[in-house]
């Protein structure tokens, strides 16, 4: 292959953020990933995201069915050693989890744990995953969105995302069209009904902090974000795939620059 003429996608589409997402930051990449369907291998980095997210959906799940039948709730190091199961499971078969790796999960689980857990959290889902419908000027289609976490109080609901990576103020400090958030509210949306109302979250779990924005705050910019996805699609269903400014994934192997 080149990178000229290869071949548009085929609606309708099952969209998600992470697909628009790639689309958007390199269209080279996305090809490879989405129409090709190449494999990238394993990443070390999200085996470790894999393993933490594993953790707290195992650990929300059994605090749930403690909460509900009068057992004591599992508590920290419990947390922490299910974070040590998951890393060993996360690794491909034969090969050795890097020295460190069990330690650096486990922290972030504990950081997790002091920051984030509250006994007043009441789950209601995990990994949730929701399908809407997704109209655009170029035909129906459908938008997925795996919730990691919603929480349920009188105040509303809250739709939680697990990050893994470094503290940024993207994530601590999110904003009315952040578009993953923006995405996931229209999903809550779609679950919840039509009056739904609340906070979407980002949960920093290498630091233990979170980021916070009202769901009637991404919704007012809904309109915007409906607009940047249905250029994506539109690039999508014309074959238009162009190489990321500062790309430096698979694309570059597979589509030499010059």
């Amino acid at each position: 292959h080149d990178a000229h003429g290869l071949a548009p996608m085929q609606g309708p589409l099952r969209l998600s953020y992470s697909m628009v997402d790639q689309y958007e930051r390199c269209g080279l990449c996305f090809y490879l990933r989405y129409v090709e369907k190449l494999s990238e291998g394993f990443d070390e980095r999200l085996g470790v995201g894999n393993a933490a997210h594993r953790a707290m959906e195992r650990f929300t799940k059994e605090t749930a069915e403690a909460d509900s039948e009068g057992r004591d709730l599992p508590g920290r190091e419990w947390l922490l050693d299910i974070g040590r199961e998951e890393v060993l499971k996360a690794w491909p078969r034969g090969e050795a989890v890097p020295a460190g790796t069990v330690e650096q999960v486990r922290a972030q689980l504990g950081l997790t744990f002091d920051g984030l857990v509250g006994a007043s959290d009441h789950t209601i889902e995990t990994e949730f995953d929701v399908r809407l419908g997704y109209p655009t000027p170029d035909g129906p289609h459908t938008m997925v969105a795996k919730l990691d976490r919603v929480d349920q109080s009188g105040e509303g609901y809250r739709i939680i995302d697990y990050k893994t990576g470094r503290a940024s103020k993207k994530l601590l400090e999110p904003k009315a069209d952040d578009r993953q958030l923006g995405i996931y509210a229209m999903a809550a949306r779609e679950a919840f009904g039509e009056d739904v109302s609340g906070t979407a979250e980002y949960w920093v779990l290498s630091t233990g902090e979170r980021g916070v924005i009202g769901l009637d705050d991404l919704f007012a910019k809904e309109a915007k974000l409906r607009k940047k996805i249905d250029e994506a699609v539109e690039g999508m269903l014309a074959g238009r795939y162009e190489r990321g400014d500062r790309c430096s994934g698979p694309c570059l192997s597979v589509f030499p620059v010059g």
